[in-house]
C-alpha cells in the first residue's frame, strides 16, 4: 500500500494528498492489527513452536502492529519527491536500529532484544505520525 503513494501523491495536490496518506496509515494500522491477532495467543490455530517462543505472547503481536503501522515512513518522503530527506531518514533509522538492538544484545537476554526491536518499531511509527502531521 505505501508504494501506491508513488503513483497517487505526484498526481494529487492539497487536500486529496492528505487523504491518500491518511488512508494508507489507517490501512497499515488495520493490517498490522490483523497480523497481530493472527500471531497472538488468541489464535487457536497458532503452531506450538510459535506459542512457545519466549516472550512471544506479548512481543510478536505488539511488534507486528508497530512495524507494519510504521512502515510508511520508509517510503513517504520519496513518494513526495523529497529524496534527500528519505536518504537521511533511512540512514537514521538503520543506525538507531543497530544501536538499540546491539545494546540489547549485549545484555545476553532475548527479552532485551525483543524490547529493543519493539522500541524501534514504536519510534518508527511515531516518526511517521509526526512526519504526516
Amino acid at each position: 500500500m505505501p508504494r501506491s503513494l508513488f503513483y497517487f501523491l505526484p498526481r494529487a495536490s492539497g487536500k486529496p494528498e492528505n487523504t491518500y496518506i491518511n488512508q494508507c496509515l489507517v490501512f497499515l494500522l488495520a493490517t498490522g492489527a490483523i497480523s497481530a491477532l493472527a500471531v497472538s495467543h488468541l489464535n487457536p490455530w497458532l503452531p506450538e513452536q510459535v506459542r512457545n517462543i519466549e516472550g512471544g505472547t506479548w512481543f510478536l503481536p505488539a511488534f507486528l502492529l508497530v512495524w507494519v503501522g510504521g512502515s510508511m515512513i520508509e517510503l513517504l518522503p520519496n513518494a513526495e519527491q523529497r529524496t534527500v530527506l528519505q536518504a537521511k531518514l533511512i540512514a537514521l533509522l538503520a543506525l538507531s536500529r543497530v544501536v538499540l538492538v546491539g545494546a540489547a544484545a549485549l545484555t545476553g537476554k532475548v527479552e532485551a532484544v525483543f524490547f529493543g526491536l519493539l522500541l524501534y518499531g514504536v519510534a518508527k511509527l511515531l516518526l511517521g505520525i509526526v512526519y504526516i502531521g
